[in-house]
Order: structure tokens, then C-alpha cells, then sequence
């Protein structure tokens, strides 16, 4: 999953590094076309560029408060926040985004079939195959949202770690997993240990 606010933060340093850029260069020389060769973009492009990098941080930004809302436990805020930056947001890169942190929101709320309905919709989309490293996780994923969505939960357990464990696996983990696989590990050891209460409870 990609993290919103590292690419905010690229996203700043790019718009500062652009917003600088201009401003050396038109003091330097105000003559447009020396400003060109300087900084590679002509007034139109450069405006362009500008007003793409703005949307991109309004978008994530969307995104970034569906997150507070998430870690606030307000998950059903959560949920209506990222169905909104889905149907406003027109890039697909950023809708895949807030898409599989909805994933995220409707497991918080435990409602597994939802949560493993839109993962499984979109890891169809996907274009790498099921056996490439980076798309294990969030195949193992899948699977574990499966069981937990038919009750099974010492199997969704089982695949929950099997998740963490691909995603430790990948390059800059350093043997780690992200600590959200970490998290939603044991959000489902504790929804099978409640469970398992309710049942002894019932015997």
C-alpha cells in the first residue's frame, strides 16, 4: 500500500522545488525564453505541471483525512470519506489507493465480505501475475478475507500471517512487514478469540 504521506511530502518538495525554480530564473531574466532552457518548461507546461501537482495533493490529502478518521476508530466516517475520494478522484493510481484503504475500513468494522468483495475486484485489475512478489500480500489477502468472510477464522488467521510474512519479504522491508499487516493480523486474532467466547458462552 502506498503511503499517502510520503507522496504528499514529494508532492510539496516537487511544487517548492518548481515554485523556486521560476522564481530564480524570472529574477535572473525575465526574457520567457531563457526561463525555458533554465527550467526545462515553458509558461503553459509549467502551469500545467503546477496545477497537476495541486490536484495530486488535494487528492491524497482526501485520502490522508479518510486515514485520521481510520485511526481515530471512526471507521464509519472512515468508509464514507474514501467512498468519496473514490467517485471525485479521476486518476486511477490515486482511486486504487483509497480504494484498498477502504479494504482497510470495512475490516476495522469486521464486515469481511465487503472488504474481500472490492479486493477481490481489484486484484482482477491487476497486470503482473499471481506468482510475482509483490502482488503475494495482497493475494494472501484475498484469501484471508475469504475465510474470515465464511467464519473460518483459524484458516483467515493462517493467511494473515502468510500475508505478513510475503510482505516482510519484499525490498526496503528489512525482514519487517508494514505494521498495517501487522495490525490486521491481529484484528482477526481478536475477532476469532471473541468468537470463540460467544460460542463457550453458548456452552
Amino acid at each position: 500500500m502506498i503511503k499517502t504521506g510520503r507522496i504528499i511530502i514529494m508532492s510539496l518538495i516537487l511544487i517548492a522545488l518548481f515554485a523556486g525554480l521560476n522564481f530564480l530564473t524570472c529574477k535572473k531574466n525575465r526574457n520567457v525564453e531563457k526561463k525555458v532552457i533554465i527550467t526545462g518548461l515553458n509558461k503553459g507546461k509549467g502551469e500545467y505541471f503546477s496545477k497537476e501537482l495541486t490536484n495530486a495533493f488535494n487528492e491524497f490529502s482526501l485520502i490522508e483525512k479518510g486515514n485520521n478518521l481510520l485511526r481515530e476508530g471512526r471507521t464509519n466516517e472512515a468508509i464514507k470519506q474514501f467512498k468519496y475520494v473514490i467517485g471525485y478522484v479521476k486518476d486511477p493510481s490515486v482511486k486504487i489507493v483509497a480504494e484498498k484503504y477502504l479494504v482497510s475500513a470495512y475490516e476495522k468494522n469486521r464486515d469481511y465480505i465487503k472488504a474481500y468483495k472490492l479486493m477481490e475486484n481489484i486484484i482482477k485489475n491487476y497486470e503482473i501475475p499471481s506468482t510475482d512478489k509483490f502482488r503475494i500480500p495482497d493475494e494472501e489477502r484475498l484469501n484471508y478475507l475469504r475465510y474470515a468472510a465464511q467464519g473460518n477464522y483459524d484458516l483467515a488467521v493462517k493467511h494473515a500471517q502468510l500475508a505478513a510474512e510475503a510482505d516482510s519479504k519484499l525490498p526496503n522491508r528489512k525482514q519487517k512487514p508494514r505494521e498495517d499487516y501487522i495490525e490486521r493480523l491481529n484484528d482477526l486474532i481478536a475477532a476469532k478469540d471473541y468468537i470463540l467466547s460467544l460460542k463457550n458462552k453458548q456452552n
